[in-house]
């Protein structure tokens, strides 16, 4: 059931769109405030949560054809006849027959094309800290080692960003193919000047008509919550983005993402929808840390973390003892190259 509650108004958006979608955050996140002194020990804190679900149909029209390839190959006549003669051949690698074997039974699909591409975004944000969560969960065809076996799993990324008036830091959750999950950290400075050449840009793709911004309404994807839609046309043209933003009073989030719709030449690319928008609700503090006793590890600009760690006078250490100072948490803590 879609679901909100809201304590901030509708207001102008202006390039905004263009800001969020082609620019990047940089351009409009210029500081983040210090957070009260209460958040800094507190196991929950205060912010907003949003729920998008949405279809991914380039994906789900690409595996399609990938199954209607696969039953028609695997344990075909041809396939069969020309892979028992593969493994009659002196020196073939066991590896190799073995993979062939496969090829000779009938394609198995576990699960269903029509869920393939079906995605659920949860978005967390935390405007006093500048932390922003992004969880996100979609349906995908997934072939393992067995040639004519395939699945439909649930894949789920999960990035977390930090932002502060020095920079920005994002953790991106990886898995490898045993099933375990580390997490990357990158790191990227922050400069008024770099801010502004990502809004010089954005000004001058308008000004050129390389891209193009043009409202198109206000809508309601939730009762009684009205968003402001526009749409960025790309590439001559055959591109365009339909996004409907919720702006906000804040730098942190500067609006909240009701729908999106990609079409390519026509045809919908992707598109999703607001299921759920709740502000001012209780975030476990949790949520925007990697999660504990999974490895942490980190490409600091220009240093060995080790030899960060070893001298406080660092650069990096300093960045990470202010952080500690205003947030409570120390993000250097736990990492293990």
């Amino acid at each position: 059931m879609k679901r909100a509650t809201a304590r901030f108004p509708l207001r102008s958006i202006g390039r905004l769109p263009a800001l969020l979608v082609l620019g990047g955050v940089l351009a409009v996140f210029d500081c983040v405030a210090a957070p009260p002194a209460q958040y800094k020990n507190a196991e929950t804190i205060m912010g907003i949560h949003v729920r998008r679900t949405g279809d991914a149909f380039d994906q789900r029209e690409l595996a399609g054809k990938l199954v209607e390839s696969w039953q028609k190959s695997c344990g075909s006549p041809s396939v069969i006849e020309q892979c028992q003669l593969f493994m009659k051949t002196p020196g073939v690698d066991p590896k190799t027959i073995e993979y062939c074997k496969g090829t000779m039974s009938k394609f198995k699909l576990y699960g269903s094309v029509d869920d393939v591409g079906k995605f659920v975004t949860d978005e967390y944000f935390v405007p006093a800290l500048g932390w922003y969560t992004k969880i996100r969960k979609i349906n995908v065809l997934y072939q393992g080692t067995e040639p004519c076996k395939s699945t439909v799993e649930k894949l789920e990324t999960h990035e977390i960003y930090h932002y502060a008036p020095t920079g920005r830091t994002k953790y991106e959750r990886k898995s490898n193919k045993a099933g375990q999950h580390s997490w990357r950290k990158t790191t990227q400075p922050y400069s008024k000047e770099l801010a502004a050449m990502v809004k010089m840009g954005v000004d001058a793709g308008l000004a050129s008509g390389k891209f193009t911004v043009k409202k198109t309404g206000e809508k309601t994807y939730l009762p009684g919550y009205l968003c402001e839609e526009s749409r960025i046309t790309l590439t001559a043209g055959e591109s365009h983005i339909d996004v409907c933003l919720r702006p906000v009073e804040m730098q942190i989030p500067a609006a909240i993402v009701f729908a999106r719709k990609h079409t390519y030449k026509e045809k919908t690319v992707s598109a999703e929808t607001v299921e759920a928008f709740e502000d001012g609700i209780d975030l476990q503090k949790s949520l925007f840390w990697p999660s504990a006793g999974e490895k942490v590890t980190g490409d600091i600009p220009g240093t060995s973390p080790k030899k960060a760690k070893a001298d406080p006078a660092n650069a990096t250490m300093k960045w990470c003892a202010a952080e500690k100072a205003r947030t409570g948490v120390d993000p250097c803590e736990g990492d293990d190259e």
